[in-house]
């Protein structure tokens, strides 16, 4: 029989795990006796608690594995995934994720997708990404113009084109017109928009599709949208993240409802 509490004592905490009573979950806390994960239920995270050969009754069969295709532990190691010695971590209260980076000497500095280093992140609350999500930082932070080396964040030397529109031209836009006046614009747009595509739906088979009429609704919406990011001075990678995460929670809806 093994000994998983052994195998997963120096696995760090977020660990995601598979557990034939429950599915996906994720690691809590272990010691020689006992190995705690985390796992949700109708979106209550819930946790559970296994003996230290991942068995749920003395008696019983082992539940707990590596992963769902991965149902053995006899020649299964953790190992931190790393590109070019960066250990990417995801904030388990928001699923922001960051990689640890050198910022002149600052023993904590956290590396956004977008390439904003923050030294203020509640480091309490990290925990180490998995493959699949250190590698999508990576894929998203080479395509938004960055790359890391030697423990630091560069940015990817490339031609541009020149920028249009700054930044503080949307923020000359709202301060001069005023939030309250620039969200009802934004209500206003978001109609317009919602008019245009069930409009477009309705004509698509008989006139094609006019996707220009689409995209100038959109352009609307997204120009009201960068004025408030730039009045409550929001960090797009927050931004990027917070989606990212949505967009995980809700495929995980989707998975559990088929």
């Amino acid at each position: 029989m093994i000994n998983i509490a052994k195998i997963l004592k120096d696995a760090p905490k977020g660990l995601k795990l598979h557990c034939t009573m429950v599915g996906e979950c994720e690691l809590e806390y272990v010691n020689s006796k006992m190995i705690r994960f985390a796992y949700f239920e109708r979106d209550i995270r819930t946790s559970m608690s296994l003996d230290e050969f991942g068995r749920f009754y003395d008696n019983g069969d082992c539940v707990l594995f590596p992963n769902k295709d991965y149902g053995y532990w006899d020649t299964w190691q953790y190992q931190i995934f790393e590109n070019n010695k960066g250990v990417v971590v995801v904030d388990k209260v928001t699923g922001c994720r960051y990689i640890i980076v050198d910022k002149d000497g600052y023993k904590y500095a956290f590396c956004g997708v977008f390439g904003n280093i923050s030294t203020t992140i509640n480091a309490s609350n990290l925990i180490f990404a998995d493959n699949d999500t250190a590698f999508s930082f990576f894929e998203q932070l080479n395509s938004n113009g960055f790359e890391y080396k030697n423990g630091k964040i560069l940015p990817i030397e490339k031609i541009c084109k020149p920028e249009k529109v700054s930044r503080n031209d949307y923020k000359k836009i709202i301060e001069h017109y005023g939030v309250r006046k620039q969200l009802k614009k934004l209500s206003e747009e978001v109609y317009e928009l919602q008019e245009a595509v069930i409009e477009e739906d309705l004509l698509c088979g008989v006139n094609g599709c006019n996707n220009e009429h689409i995209t100038e609704e959109i352009a609307d919406v997204f120009v009201i949208l960068r004025q408030l990011v730039m009045q409550f001075d929001i960090a797009e990678n927050d931004i990027e993240d917070m989606a990212d995460y949505k967009v995980k929670r809700t495929l995980e809806r989707i998975e559990k409802e088929m």
